[in-house]
């Protein structure tokens, strides 16, 4: 199944937010699609910034009800990282999967300047690489906690965080969420992921 960016404004600062990286975990299509929603409608949040939406990463997991890819393999333990291998992971080796392919290449050639993603079933914010001071801005913010949960092994945080050295934010939604109503999802979430487009680490 296909892979689709949709690409918001067109300034220096691009940033990059991903949802459903593991086919059980969909409420990031549900939120990332409500962002994009209020784009079109707060086109000022685009102020010298590129915006690309990822919002569906593991479509076939996602309808065959499965964590990995149609493949079983865990998408987010596939990345090239240092830590490769350290503990459970899935696949033989980094890459293995194609939806980890096509995402490592998009953040090559788009260079995002940070990354948001955002997981199920956790509650909180993790993130890796120089990203302290933006988490701390987005806790702040939404008052949701700030929790980490350490380098997974082959995982994107990892490999954005670490090895990259970029700032990457993760956002743990918890189980519950999925029952609840569009308007309590943006009411929830919404003043974070605005938050994360306007942020100006200079200010």
């Amino acid at each position: 199944r296909d892979i689709v960016v949709e690409r918001f404004g067109d300034g220096e600062t691009r940033i990059l937010m991903v949802g459903c990286i593991h086919g059980t975990e969909d409420i990031g299509v549900r939120l990332l699609n409500h962002t994009m929603f209020h784009l079109r409608t707060n086109p000022n949040w685009l102020d010298g910034k590129t915006v690309y939406f990822l919002p569906l990463l593991n479509a076939d997991g996602l309808v065959m009800n499965i964590r990995g890819n149609r493949d079983n393999i865990d998408i987010n333990r596939q990345f090239p990282t240092e830590n490769f291998g350290r503990g459970w992971f899935n696949g033989d080796e980094p890459l293995q999967s194609v939806e980890a392919q096509v995402l490592m290449e998009f953040i090559q050639d788009a260079r995002p300047e940070r990354i948001l993603v955002i997981h199920q079933p956790l509650d909180g914010i993790d993130y890796d690489g120089p990203a302290k001071e933006l988490a701390q801005n987005l806790s702040d913010i939404s008052n949701i906690r700030i929790h980490r949960l350490g380098s997974r092994s082959g995982s994107l945080g990892s490999f954005v965080g670490k090895d990259l050295q970029l700032p990457i934010i993760t956002l743990e939604i918890p189980g519950y969420a999925n029952d609840r109503s569009s308007e309590w999802l943006w009411m929830r979430y919404g003043p974070l992921l605005e938050a994360f487009i306007v942020y100006d680490p200079a200010n």
